[in-house]
């Protein structure tokens, strides 16, 4: 069994966390997709309706959404090996990567998690031009792109509560 882990806080889950995740879905028997915390971020969502919008988004893919409960990453991948007896040749994380910037960042968490545990295989999802400029981190509230196009996979389970207007050329969630 191949498994695939896609770690990310998800907030909110954007269309390049859901094409990251299909890709995995090819080359996986099974991806978890593991929300895990991001000390740098101030959520807009709470964990639950991360989690809810995660599995509406993904539900067409092999996907399963996790919320880490260990501490690291790394220790979640150690738990999968055990569980399912697998070898780390049937293990690997799958992160998405816009840009130069990104990889460049990406390969940092990489060699952080390699202190960790060296065995650890990495996979790399290039972000097709359509979902380059998609990016949850920038603002955790916008839902569309400059050009107007939807960059948020699932609606949010409070967006009957939510009205979106645009500022500046991006989307701006405010309160009903």
């Amino acid at each position: 069994m191949k498994i695939a882990v896609c770690a990310g806080s998800y907030d909110p889950v954007s269309l390049g966390h859901v094409h990251v995740i299909e890709q995995a879905s090819l080359i996986a028997d099974v991806v978890h997709a593991l929300i895990g915390p991001n000390p740098a971020k101030t959520y807009t969502f709470t964990l639950s309706e991360r989690a809810d919008m995660l599995a509406m988004s993904i539900a067409h893919t092999k996907g399963v959404v996790q919320i880490l409960d260990v501490p690291t990453t790394v220790e979640y991948c150690q738990q999968l090996l055990v569980q399912y007896g697998i070898g780390y040749e049937d293990l690997f994380i799958v992160r998405g990567v816009r840009d130069e910037r990104d990889l460049e960042y990406e390969q940092g968490i990489e060699r952080c998690m390699r202190n960790h545990d060296p065995n650890l295989k990495f996979f790399y999802v290039f972000a097709p031009d359509r979902l380059r400029n998609v990016s949850s981190s920038a603002d955790a509230s916008p839902a569309m792109d400059g050009a107007g196009t939807a960059t948020t996979a699932a609606p949010s389970p409070r967006a009957s509560m939510r009205l979106a207007t645009m500022v500046g050329g991006r989307a701006k969630l405010i309160d009903a």
